[in-house]
């Protein structure tokens, strides 16, 4: 043999030992820093620190109402004559199934009709005898019924239109009339009529909305304001107990035409402030777009968003009314998620979380929220509790569904101080949520120090007649349905930073539609999906600043700024002026995602502590070290999980995948330690140890 290739054969057998050796280091030193190493969350529970009686008022939803325009098969069935498949119309009783889930479920304040078609509401054709009206069984006697039923407040929502307001103070009168012959209103005893239809006492329904998401519609905020102070002066009249909300408009952007309207004109009447917070908005095209894990990311990230847009709105109303007595109101709210495809997001694992994060921020006393509804309760697109379309039972229990029921038998007296030391992750920004690393920063807002056009820049279009004289660009719109978009302003900006942008706008004799301003990435709708506008000009104006607000993408270096009206909202005409343009910056950042969230609460005899924790990582399961108060032991604990973040409840083949589990965990020392899964809602009861 060769010795020489025997030393070649040695030498390349020792170093393939070698390598394999250091492989194995690396892999062995990687473990307890990689992704086996356990990621901890420290929790401390602080008993004596109180912030605030709890507010179970957070716990409301919705239930649809009258469905006049929108009458299509089961729609039909389900809400004008059953209530969604709540109610029985033959029998004259509820689904015991239906009521029993509702009841766990801890519904505080139902909300009815909500939804668009409230316009087309026609009340008094809701009450009286039901075989005098079957085609609406389920009509308002019925929806009362059920809120008393189930230990709920109503709250109804009125339209807005000229036709419809002269009804509102006979429902008011319906509602809350003393039945004594009395008669307020004059013409038919309204009291009388309640009485008729089994409920003598009066209802005393207090709380009202104003509209239903007004502001996308046709009307101008000056009509609204008019509207609603003409009804207000008449119900008052009535009912001097109860509270009128006014709508505010559904943007990032507070400082917009119809808020700030709105606000001036109704400041000293207004009974609360209506929001819809919809995070994030993903339609089929940003889900085709996105992946499902962005898509997930997105959803985790937007409770920043929440929670600032919560903040300045209390600080708008209050800087322009001169009041810190006007609470807001979450009358809707869950993910935007209007698609079906890969996966129906709006019932999957992390936007129930999602909406576990919603009632946290809420139940914080610095949102001053007053009530808030969840959007819906039972069956059609949202419904968190559905029936099968052929069998109709077992009813099936979507993973929204379980939130709430936690937060009912979770939820003790009053609010107490915790800490939550724990991990973080970064998001890129996707679907109109902003970036999350590093430190949150609150910021402030500074004029811009680029340099902006002078002059418009101008694109033909022949619906429009388009001019443009010292600075100042004219339009004249011809009678017709169209998109505008035509005029524009582009400049230089910074990446991930937020921006609002305002443009001096005159309107005159604009009608059939409304005008305004919007603003995008250069790139364009389609690569960035996402143009903030305000758009609420109507009649005749004087020049006003028009504002709207953008955070920059990560990879952005340009804005453009739009003259801006949509199409498919009628044949418009008139003339509108578009000026001056003005650009402030701000330092506002969110920060990184907070892996862990959470709140507890303690009873009022001090026997019992309650804490939630959500964990919001997509695929990582935290440590929890727990330091429970002295002399408190666990009574009992439930978490919420399913296999993954994109597990839904909708068609369940073997079983629900998605469901509670009880737990049992032991308190030592005062410490316990214990494992939250990834995308998981997990809830504890200690309560004192006898002495």
């Amino acid at each position: 043999m060769n010795l020489s290739a025997v030393s070649v054969v040695t030498n390349k057998f020792v170093s393939k030992i070698f390598i394999l050796y250091q492989t194995c280091l690396v892999f062995i030193c990687f473990i307890p820093c990689g992704i086996y190493a356990d990621v901890v969350a420290n929790v401390t529970i602080h008993e004596s620190d109180i912030i605030s009686p709890v507010n179970r008022n957070i716990l409301g939803n919705n239930i649809i109402g009258y469905m006049k325009p929108y009458k299509k098969g089961r729609a039909k069935l389900y809400f004008d004559t059953t209530g969604g498949g709540i109610w029985d119309p033959v029998s004259k009783t509820f689904d015991s199934d239906y009521l029993r889930l509702i009841k766990e479920a801890g519904v505080t304040v139902l909300r009815w009709p909500g939804g668009p078609w409230l316009d087309s509401l026609q009340w008094k054709n809701l009450v009286g005898p039901a075989s005098k009206r079957p085609d609406n069984t389920f009509g308002l006697p019925e929806f009362l019924v059920l809120c008393n039923e189930i230990g709920a407040q109503p709250v109804i929502t009125l339209p807005t239109k000229d036709k419809q307001l002269a009804q509102i103070p006979d429902l008011v009168e319906y509602l809350n009339s003393v039945d004594n012959g009395t008669n307020p209103g004059g013409g038919v005893d309204w009291a009388k009529v309640r009485t008729s239809d089994g409920h003598k006492r009066p209802w005393n329904v207090k709380w009202f909305e104003f509209g239903n998401e007004t502001f996308g519609q046709i009307m101008s905020p000056e009509e609204y304001v008019e509207h609603y102070n003409s009804t207000y002066n008449k119900i008052i009249k009535v009912d001097n107990t109860v509270k009128l909300g006014a709508v505010m408009e559904d943007s990032d952007n507070t400082i917009n035409s119809w808020n700030q309207t709105v606000l001036a004109g109704l400041g000293d009447r207004m009974g609360f402030a209506i929001v819809h917070p919809y995070y994030p908005v993903i339609k089929n095209k940003e889900a085709k777009y996105y992946s499902e894990k962005t898509i997930a990311l997105s959803t985790m990230a937007s409770d920043e968003l929440i929670i600032s847009r919560l903040k300045e709105l209390n600080s708008y109303i209050k800087l322009v009314t001169g009041r810190d007595d006007i609470p807001l109101a979450a009358t809707e709210y869950n993910g935007n998620f209007v698609q079906n495809e890969p996966v129906k997001f709006r019932f999957t694992l992390f936007n129930a979380i999602h909406n576990a994060n919603y009632v946290r921020i809420f139940l914080d006393p610095a949102s001053n929220v007053l009530f808030a509804n969840h959007w819906q309760l039972v069956n059609t697109y949202w419904g968190m509790i559905r029936e099968k379309k052929k069998n109709h039972k077992p009813l099936i229990k979507q993973a929204n569904y379980y939130v709430y029921k936690i937060y009912n038998n979770y939820l003790s007296d009053n609010l107490i101080k915790i800490n939550i030391d724990g991990p973080d992750y970064t998001f890129s920004g996707a679907a109109k949520v902003s970036a999350r690393k590093g430190k949150k920063v609150e910021g402030s807002w500074h004029l811009y120090d680029g340099t902006l056009p002078d002059k418009w820049s101008l694109r033909l279009f022949g619906d429009v007649e388009q001019t443009q004289a010292g600075g100042v660009v004219t339009a004249k719109f011809n009678n017709k349905d169209f998109n505008y978009y035509h005029a524009s302003k582009s400049f230089r900006v910074k990446p991930d930073t937020l921006y609002r942008v305002s443009v001096k706008v005159k309107a005159i004799g604009i009608a059939g539609g409304k005008v305004g301003v919007a603003v995008e990435d250069v790139r364009g709708w389609t690569k960035t999906y996402n143009q903030p506008a305000n758009i609420q000009l109507k009649g005749t104006t004087e020049w006003r600043w028009v504002s709207t607000q953008i955070r920059t993408l990560p990879d952005a270096t340009m804005l453009r700024v739009m003259a801006r009206r949509l199409k498919g909202k009628g044949k418009i005409r008139g003339v509108v002026k578009f000026s001056d343009l003005r650009v402030e910056e701000s330092d506002f950042h969110p920060g990184s995602i907070q892996s862990i969230v959470g709140l507890a609460s303690k009873s009022n005899k001090n026997d019992i502590i309650n804490i939630i924790l959500m964990n919001r990582e997509l695929n990582k399961v935290v440590k929890a070290v727990i330091r429970v108060p002295s002399g408190y032991r666990v009574d009992h604990a439930v978490k919420l999980s399913g296999p993954t973040p994109y597990t839904t409840n909708f068609k369940p083949v073997k079983g629900e995948k998605i469901f509670i589990k009880n737990n049992k965990y032991d308190v030592k020392n005062n410490v316990m330690t214990i494992s939250l899964p990834a995308m998981s809602m997990n809830a504890i009861s200690f309560k004192a140890s006898k002495k």
